[in-house]
């Protein structure tokens, strides 16, 4: 994941206690999906099916395009 993806779209932590020594851990966790993929996900979810491979890849890469889009314009507001 980079700073251009958005980071970790569901970023996690765990929180644990040492029952022994009662010590207390956080442990922060951010695989999976980026927030760059999941805005292109909904960005589709607009867009009418597609019926060939070619509508399929246009479709693919405006939804991309937007995400770019709303990362952008969230970036600019911060």
């Amino acid at each position: 994941m980079s700073a251009g993806d958005g980071g970790c779209a569901f970023p996690w932590v765990d929180h644990y206690v040492n029952v022994e020594t009662g010590e207390r851990y956080e442990n922060y966790g951010d695989a999976g999906l980026t927030l760059r993929d999941y805005l292109a996900a909904k960005a589709m979810a607009s867009i009418p099916l597609a019926l060939d491979d070619g509508e399929q890849k246009l479709i693919a890469n405006a939804a991309y395009r937007q995400a770019d889009a709303m990362l952008a314009a969230r970036a600019s507001n911060n």
